[in-house]
């Protein structure tokens, strides 16, 4: 079995040595442009993005080769096999003993390469040292080299250049080892590294390097080339190690610097983000950061040279495709399932993809609206609009923060304001209404006039070009209008606890006038009048039957009642001078506070209204007897305001003189003493010149002004002030202790609550037909 056994395991050994390894290339490997050589440092020239320079030694020496690819931010597509360039240019790059084949093209016709020697005897002699950096011009049909000069060459090594153009002016930057004479952070570290060592004075060791330097070309002529350290930001870039293969990204818009070095230990690449300024020649170097790093990352832990980004560079899409060379697993790596991982020659060209923006520089505009009296206070229902030069309507914002991209050069215009016009009500505490800001210098509502910005003050703004990414900041300010929210409704009665309006009779029993001290003397007289003779029904008529004296026949008696009589004539001077007071605290608080308030209201709410209904009260006993003596027939639109309909319950009231008190609910006393109530009040009202402007103004709807109700309706939704009177026939809620007079003093008390004009001042705002109490009235 032993020997039949090793026989099978020496087949199956044998069998399994014999079978090649799968062999898979590393992430990013363009397989199809590598050979077992050496490839590095991908070019391409302006104007034609699918044709790719590179060089390669696969024939022996370094020469310059090409092939059409298709490029995508994912990957690189092989249309047509590497092959030796065979213009001119390739003449030029090729024929020399060694060169580097770093090219950077400036245009499709200029370029600037390094190169160790040159065919041409007369242009040897202009050569600076070891390699150099060339100029390349392409000029009927073929590309011829030239010097560059001692201004940018050294005696040293020149090479790996890179360019940033913008109009008639470059910038340059590359890589060379020349000597610097005193290395320090701010002056750079390179010297020939060629078997070179350096002992510093703080005792260190440093051995030859190479740094990267920056020249500029203005009008032609170039400057002298200074080491990167020397700029602000400098020294994160040049350090001890080695920096080799620089290469500018998106010169035009935000300039970043490609570049290699081993500062960590190995070759891997870094990015640098740049502030370059063509004007002054000014550069600075903003931060310094590696590429990401690892086993298929941009940076491995072996050799990345020679990244370069295809043009064009300025573009919407930020994913790009970063091509560099790589000696990552020369070696074949072991994978699982018999499968190796190995590069295709020494140094092989890689394409990854990496993300950088390069665009144009936004101009992000932002404009807030802010309370000018308190900026922390947020404004209340704000509404932003950015527009453009003919006044269109860009963008809007109904949060209080507007942002929008800008273009540079354009004239914009801002503007905003706030829609808010409804009080958010809070207890009794001040509101706001509304808001007001400046338009040329006047302080205008928002609601109805666009505020322009603080930018947009002068007809509007432009922004200029600008060279980084620009944050511009505006603010429209508003001034809040603060209001005290009014009462919904103001109660005046004389069942109140106030002492002015303490419980005193408005009128005489069965009597349609207001007791006043200015109408008493007028009543005692009317009442002896011939036309009221059989008036006794009236109180202070001589021939009442429970005051008056003039119907007893006994002197005694008679004499007894007449005195009593003349007490109660004095008393009822009493009440006069009460219900005087009342009625002028009354006019006094419409006149000089509520109508103050209500016109303040108004003045933001149009729709508001302020209705005065004066309400008056009968005798709590039935009139037997009686008529209305009066010479004129009253007629007026008796009613009230029915805030659970939310209208008014209106209907013409008429009484004709001779009209008949008699009824259980003493129904016509209670609309004749209504309407004198509001006779009596109104008098005093029309003394206040507001009240009369009101009035002028059509503002002011009374109940007398018409005698149709669909007509009085009509009206009313155009008024701003609208009286009513409505006569109630007496307080069902009174309940006197006693039934009637029986002569006991103080009796009469008990009922004179009864008689009495109370006045109800509703606010309200129309809403069609309707009229609602506003949501932040106070009760």
């Amino acid at each position: 079995m032993k020997p039949y056994t090793w026989s099978l395991c020496a087949l199956l050994l044998w069998s399994c040595a014999s079978k090649p390894p799968q062999v898979e290339r590393p992430r990013g490997n363009l397989e199809a442009l590598n050979s077992a050589a050496r490839e590095f440092a991908p070019a391409f020239r302006p104007g034609n993005p699918d044709l790719l320079y590179f060089t390669s030694d696969r024939a022996g020496s370094e020469d310059v080769w090409r092939a059409r690819v298709q490029l995508s931010p994912t990957g690189v597509v092989v249309l047509e096999p590497p092959a030796p360039d065979n213009s001119e240019f390739r003449r030029w790059l090729t024929s020399w003993g060694a060169n580097e084949g770093t090219i950077a093209f400036l245009s499709p016709t200029e370029a600037i390469a390094a190169a160790l020697r040159t065919p041409e005897v007369e242009q040897a002699l202009a050569l600076s040292g070891g390699m150099d950096l060339l100029g390349l011009l392409f000029a009927d049909g073929q590309w011829r080299a030239f010097p560059l000069g001692d201004s940018l060459n050294s005696a040293a090594w020149d090479a790996h250049p890179t360019v940033g153009v913008r109009g008639d002016s470059v910038l340059l930057i590359f890589a060379s080892d020349r000597p610097v004479d005193t290395p320090a952070p701010h002056r750079g570290w390179s010297f020939p590294f060629r078997n070179a060592v350096r002992v510093l004075p703080s005792g260190d060791t440093l051995r030859g390097n190479a740094d990267l330097y920056y020249a500029w070309r203005i009008n032609g002529h170039w400057s002298p080339a200074r080491n990167l350290a020397e700029v602000p930001g400098g020294e994160l870039l040049n350090t001890t190690a080695q920096e080799y293969f620089p290469f500018l990204f998106c010169i035009e818009h935000r300039p970043r610097l490609l570049f290699v070095s081993d500062r960590a230990g190995d070759y891997d690449i870094y990015l640098a983000e740049l502030r370059v300024d063509f004007a002054h020649r000014s550069l600075e170097v903003l931060q310094v950061q590696p590429l990401p790093k690892g086993e298929d990352s941009l940076n491995s832990f072996f050799a990345e040279l020679s990244p370069a980004i295809p043009p064009p560079h300025p573009s919407a899409d930020s994913v790009r495709l970063l091509l560099f060379s790589s000696d990552r697993d020369t070696l074949a790596r072991k994978l699982s399932e018999g499968r190796v991982r190995k590069n295709v020659g020494a140094l092989d060209l890689y394409a990854l993809p990496i993300v950088l923006e390069c665009r144009p520089p936004r101009i992000t505009y932002e404009l807030v609206v802010l309370d000018r009296t308190d900026p922390r206070r947020p404004v209340l229902h704000p509404f932003l609009e950015l527009r453009d030069a003919s006044g269109q309507t860009i963008t809007t914002s109904t949060t209080g923060r507007l942002r929008a991209e800008l273009q540079p050069g354009r004239l914009y215009a801002a503007f905003g304001g706030s829609r808010h016009s409804s009080p958010e009500c809070v207890a009794p505490e001040p509101v706001i209404i509304g808001y007001t800001g400046l338009v040329e210098g006047q302080e205008l509502l928002s609601l109805h006039h666009p505020i322009p910005s603080e930018l947009s003050q002068q007809g509007g703004f432009r922004i200029p070009t600008p060279s980084a990414d620009t944050l511009v900041r505006d603010t429209l300010w508003l001034t809040p209008q603060w209001y005290t929210p009014p009462q919904c409704r103001w109660i005046f009665s004389e069942r109140l606890a106030d002492p002015l309006r303490r419980s005193v009779p408005y009128y005489q029993t069965a009597f349609w006038e207001v007791n006043t001290s200015a109408n008493l003397q007028r009543h005692l007289s009317l009442l002896r009048s011939a036309r009221y003779r059989d008036a006794g029904f009236i109180e202070l008529h001589p021939s009442n039957q429970y005051w008056g004296y003039l119907w007893l026949e006994d002197p005694a008696q008679r004499e007894r009642r007449r005195l009593r009589y003349e007490r109660r004539v004095q008393q009822y001077a009493e009440f006069a001078r009460t219900v005087d007071a009342n009625l002028r605290l009354l006019a006094d608080s419409i006149t000089r506070i509520i109508l103050p308030r209500f016109l303040e209201y108004a003045r933001h709410r149009p729709a508001a209204k302020l209705i005065i209904t004066l309400a008056a009260y009968s005798d709590i006993r039935p009139i037997v007897r009686g008529e209305y003596l009066g010479t004129d027939t009253v007629c007026y639109i008796g009613g009230h305001y029915d805030s659970l309909a939310a209208g008014f319950r209106v209907q013409l009231v008429c009484v004709p003189p001779g009209a008949s008190l008699v009824g259980a609910d003493n129904d016509t006393l209670s609309k004749l003493r209504a309407y004198y109530g509001y006779r009596e009040l109104l008098g005093l009202l029309l003394r206040d010149t507001l009240v009369q402007r009101l009035r002028q103004s059509g503002q002011l709807l009374l109940p007398t002004d018409t005698r149709s109700v669909e007509e009085f309706a009509r009206r009313a939704a155009d008024a701003s002030v609208i009286v009513l009177a409505e006569g109630r026939y007496y307080d069902p809620q009174v309940r006197p202790q006693l039934a009637g007079y029986y002569g006991r003093e103080g009796d009469y008390y008990e009922l004179d609550t009864v008689r009495r004009l109370d006045v109800f001042v509703e606010l309200v705002e129309r809403q069609g037909a309707l009229y609602y109490r506003p949501p932040c009235c106070l009760p």
